[in-house]
């Protein structure tokens, strides 16, 4: 009894003296259950969806430019407005037939302010010019659009982020000197980004 008495007090100091060093009581951490370590990397940073919505709206009044040029005449890409855009209706939920099927539809609206028109239209010209040099050879091939390569940029620095805080969690860091990790860690960047760049290029608006 006496033996149980004095095992009870020395945990009892032993609690008290560990509350005392660390500011916190002797409470066991609860298993969370997930293991980050073992979660896949992220890689879809949060505005590259967004980004995605830009492009094809500035792809869309390109086209539209090309096809009704009288619509724009005197009036720069840069000087468009839309006073009748309202942020709070800028998402619309629909349906819509697909083939036979009566299906969702979701409505992006872009304020025409958040677009570099001008930037898309050089880039549009550039790849006419380079196609038409193009007719005496090979066929010349759109890799990627710059709105892609900006996405790409997002997705790196959110899986590097990502990445970084594994390493963290597991107790060593990134290296920031070149090195066989590095290089590795590089090598997985481009080729996931590149699975990701060629399943975006197809993906749908709608």
């Amino acid at each position: 009894m006496e033996l149980m008495e004095d095992e009870q007090l020395e945990l009892m100091e032993l609690a008290a003296a560990s509350k005392r060093d660390c500011g916190r009581p002797p409470i066991p951490r609860k298993d969370p259950g997930a293991k980050p370590e073992e979660e896949p990397l992220l890689s879809n940073h949060p505005y590259v969806d967004k980004l995605w919505q830009i492009h094809v709206a500035e792809q869309m009044i390109l086209d539209d430019l090309e096809a009704n040029p009288e619509k724009y005449q005197n009036q720069k890409l840069s000087e468009l407005v839309d006073d009748d855009y309202d942020e709070e209706k800028s998402v619309e939920y629909t349906k819509a037939y697909y083939k036979k099927s009566l299906i969702p539809k979701v409505i992006l609206k872009t304020s025409v302010r958040e677009l570099d028109l001008e930037a898309a239209l050089a880039e549009r010209e550039f790849h006419k010019k380079m196609r038409k040099e193009a007719e005496r050879g090979e066929a010349y091939k759109i890799s990627k659009f710059r709105r892609n390569i900006e996405m790409d940029e997002y997705d790196l620095m959110h899986w590097r982020r990502s990445f970084e805080e594994r390493s963290l969690d597991q107790g060593y860091q990134l290296p920031t000197s070149p090195g066989p990790a590095t290089g590795r860690a590089r090598e997985i960047c481009r080729q996931r980004l590149l699975w990701q760049g060629s399943i975006r290029s197809f993906k749908p608006f709608i």
